[in-house]
């Protein structure tokens, strides 16, 4: 993330190919953002187009008084409001739920045994959008990005206890999804 910060400044003093060169660098954290918190990748990458061509028309709004990336961030939650209201993305939501309820009770075959790398990151992407959006958002911007609890719970706006309740829980469902998956040995508990 720092390395956007010096893209900001060629953008905002209008260099050539500046604006360019900031949005393609904050394309892939703002489609992980997106993909977190949409938890559906069309829609994700519906929210990503909609949120850099913001950027583009309200850079001049961006006052510096938090970091950019703090700034693009609430940009991307509030276009992401906006698009669950349009789309009736809670409706959507519950039918992949139901879905996913009945697909539960099937049974994993032998999956260490048969995993290759892009299966695994299959996996984990699944088991990560099946979290409560709040667990989401913490488990990826602590343990994923790398952000500080601070930093995660400013972008969040979420009061430290709450951040790490939410993370605590990510962190358990993720164990327990992994254990169903045969990652760890049998007898631990989640």
């Amino acid at each position: 993330m720092q390395a956007i910060e010096p893209l900001l400044e060629g953008a905002v003093r209008s260099e050539p190919d500046g604006l360019d060169a900031l949005l393609r660098a904050t394309r892939p954290l703002v489609f992980r953002w997106a993909l977190v918190r949409m938890a559906d990748r069309d829609d994700a990458e519906d929210l990503t187009q909609r949120v850099l061509l913001r950027v583009t028309a309200n850079l001049h709004a961006f006052e510096g008084r938090a970091r950019f990336t703090t700034w693009l961030y609430r940009v991307t939650m509030n276009a992401a409001a906006e698009l669950e209201r349009h789309r009736g993305f809670l409706r959507r939501l519950q039918q992949r739920w139901r879905a996913q309820a009945r697909n539960e009770a099937i049974a994993w075959p032998d999956p260490l045994a048969e995993l290759d790398d892009r299966q695994l990151r299959r996996h984990l992407e699944d088991m990560l959008l099946r979290l409560p959006r709040a667990q989401r958002q913490a488990f990826d911007l602590i343990d994923l990005q790398g952000l500080s609890a601070a930093e995660a719970g400013e972008m969040l706006s979420m009061r430290p206890g709450t951040l790490r309740v939410n993370l605590v829980r990510a962190r358990r469902a993720m164990r327990r999804h992994m254990l169903r998956l045969g990652y760890g040995s049998q007898g631990e508990e989640a």
